[in-house]
């Protein structure tokens, strides 16, 4: 059907398509042809600028006035557009039903609509949506019409790119174009659609003249694509790079990064592989931190013996790969609790995973955990631009119940298809790898923009970045479990729910010994790091000057462990002792310090003082327990 035929179709229409399949030009052409032709007035209204309150049909009305005003440069006579609304036949054109400016008012619009076209009957109304946002809202359609902006087929995919080389220059000659050609038709990522294709060609050709090209976009290649990708997109023009015009609003400029997540995706991983080797040689210049080795060495350990990796064909790239899926499996360890065999199983990395790494769903709630690690340079090993929008093709698929690209490596189907069949599903993406930074330049932006699409409607998508430092804590917290401690006390208060705790006293004598054996392992690493040494001092002074005020002057220590034993110990400390297994003090690390200092300084004084404690036991806590108790320490 043309769009001319299309025109003729409009009365209460719905149209459907794909991003970057041409709703948004669609629009334009019929806004513009009535524009230039004696058709009835065409009014194009995106819904990303449409504020909607109570009431909304005047809400419509002013903001096709303030259309008018912008255009017109002056306020419109007035009652001219209610005249129009109700004497004639003016098409409204709402694009984009999944860009209103949020979900509560995205999910009210149908109703708005109907009380629109209830005050105006003579309206024309052409609603765009992609299919996800229409599968959600539909039911509020059901008097539209429906039409599907279908996607190119193969003899217009070969008319597009055969007529963009021709138009490129000699210098790109048929061939190329037909190479081009077939490497699309083989791709499982690029979509037959405008945008992909436009964007696919402008990139390979290093062309600029397409308005679709982003100036944002042209930046954030050039910040993190290497020598190869900057070379090949030097030619970009100077108006689209030099000039500051990067607030200038371009054609599907929103949209243009969720548009092109798989094309871009595809391409700039070519851009980057030349430039790998390069870059592993600055890494060899500059010796890594002493706690990557350490955290290689705890992943081999844990894991090395436990993954699967058959289907590496490189020797070379053996070691990587094997860090890769163990870090990922770590991931799954950290978060839902699962052995180390189990956690190992739901690593899914292989050919054609689309980015997704590790895939595991928790046992207590419709939550998915997807993974994406990578291990590489710790100067340059975060995750770029291209990674963020292959895993965000990879996570529409999923939403999808389209997995079968993880087949048969994927353990949790059938819990993962329960999940996504709960009204209450939440995916969390962990990206984990070894980098002074999680994220390239350019990859933020992308990320949090996936994010906020994913959550139009709601909460669905969360996102957690590991960086080097935050593995590194992880690693560390898991050797914590290795600590063992003892308390003992004349006696104290046992709570058995909701969860395991005690409270009591203790002899600070107790708690010098901890210190000597464990040193800062005993702290968090984000509390250690900032302690207050004068605070420490001050109460260093305190302990040994009025021992016997302590315990009556001190908000005491709180410790989380693992597991707790409790046996008989008679002596001069206390006649109950408590074995604490994987203990943390997350809660008076300045106290515990100070104790210390004051037993070097004068053992006979301190240890006449006494201390409040707490002890939480984790063993059988809610899974969120521990974030729920890092608000309150």
């Amino acid at each position: 059907m043309s769009p001319k035929d299309f025109d003729k179709q409009i009365g209460r229409t719905l149209l459907i398509g794909s991003p970057g399949g041409g709703k948004s030009t669609l629009c334009e052409y019929l806004a513009y042809s009535r524009a230039a032709s004696d058709s009835d007035v065409a009014f194009l209204l995106p819904l990303r600028d449409l504020v909607l309150s109570s009431g909304l049909t005047p809400r419509i009305t002013a903001l096709i006035e303030l259309e008018l005003e912008a255009a017109l440069q002056a306020d419109p006579p007035q009652g001219f557009v209610e005249r129009l609304l109700l004497n004639s036949s003016p098409l409204i054109i709402f694009d984009g039903l999944d860009e209103a400016s949020s979900s509560r008012e995205a999910s009210r619009f149908p109703a708005i609509l109907d009380a629109f076209i209830a005050q105006y009957p003579n309206v024309r109304i052409l609603l765009t949506s992609r299919p996800m946002v229409f599968q959600w809202l539909g039911h509020g359609l059901a008097g539209f019409s429906r039409f599907l902006l279908e996607e190119f087929n193969d003899q217009q995919t070969a008319t597009f790119v055969r007529g963009w080389f021709a138009s490129a220059g000699e210098q790109y000659g048929r061939d190329r174009g037909e190479e081009f050609l077939r490497q699309i038709t083989m791709s499982s990522l690029i979509k037959p659609n405008p945008l992909q294709l436009t964007l696919a060609c402008s990139l390979t050709t290093n062309q600029a003249e397409s308005e679709l090209v982003n100036v944002r976009l042209v930046e954030s290649l050039l910040a993190f694509s290497g020598a190869e990708s900057k070379s090949a997109l030097e030619s970009f023009s100077e108006t689209s790079i030099g000039v500051d015009n990067s607030d200038r609003p371009l054609r599907s400029s929103n949209d243009l990064l969720p548009n092109a997540t798989s094309v871009a995706g595809e391409i700039l991983q070519q851009f980057q592989h030349a430039d790998t080797q390069s870059q592993d040689a600055r890494e060899a210049a500059h010796h890594r931190p002493l706690q990557i080795r350490h955290i290689e060495q705890a992943l081999r350990e844990e894991f090395g013996q436990l993954l699967d990796v058959s289907d590496v064909e490189s020797h070379s790239d053996w070691e990587t790969i094997l860090l890769s899926r163990a870090l990922a499996a770590l991931v799954i360890q950290q978060y839902l609790g699962r052995k180390s065999e189990v956690a190992a199983a739901q690593v899914v990395d292989g050919r054609g995973d689309c980015g997704i790494d590790a895939l595991a769903v928790s046992d207590d709630r419709p939550e998915i955990i997807v993974v994406q690690s990578k291990w590489g340079r710790f100067r340059s090993g975060g995750f770029n631009l291209a990674d963020v929008l292959k895993l965000e093709y990879a996570l529409n698929r999923l939403i999808s119940s389209d997995y079968s690209f993880l087949s048969p490596k994927i353990q949790d189907a059938d819990k993962l298809e329960a999940a996504l069949a709960s009204p209450d599903c939440t995916i969390r993406l962990v990206l984990a790898a070894p980098g002074e930074s999680a994220l390239h330049p350019g990859a933020e932006a992308a990320l949090h923009r996936m994010a906020r699409d994913f959550n139009a409607l709601g909460d669905i998508l969360t996102y957690d970045l590991w960086d080097a430092r935050t593995i590194w804590q992880v690693v560390l917290n898991r050797r914590r479990t290795e600590i063992t401690i003892s308390a003992r006390m004349a006696d104290y208060i046992h709570a058995a729910e909701p969860v395991e705790a005690y409270l009591g006293t203790l002899a600070v004598a107790d708690v010098a010994e901890w210190y000597r054996g464990y040193r800062d392992r005993l702290f968090p690493e984000d509390i250690s790091a900032t302690l207050d040494r004068d605070h420490i001092r001050r109460l260093t002074e305190a302990i040994i000057a009025h021992p016997e005020h302590f315990w009556y002057s001190n908000n005491g220590i709180t410790i989380l462990c693992e597991d707790v034993r409790r046996h008989w110990s008679p002596g001069p400390r206390g006649r109950f002792g408590l074995e604490l297994t994987g203990a943390c003090v997350i809660n008076g690390a300045q106290t515990v310090t100070a104790i210390h200092a004051a037993m070097q300084l004068s053992p006979g004084a301190a240890s006449k003082a006494y201390v409040p404690i707490k002890i939480i036991t984790a063993k059988d806590a809610p899974s969120d327990f521990e974030d729920i108790l890092a608000a309150y320490v």
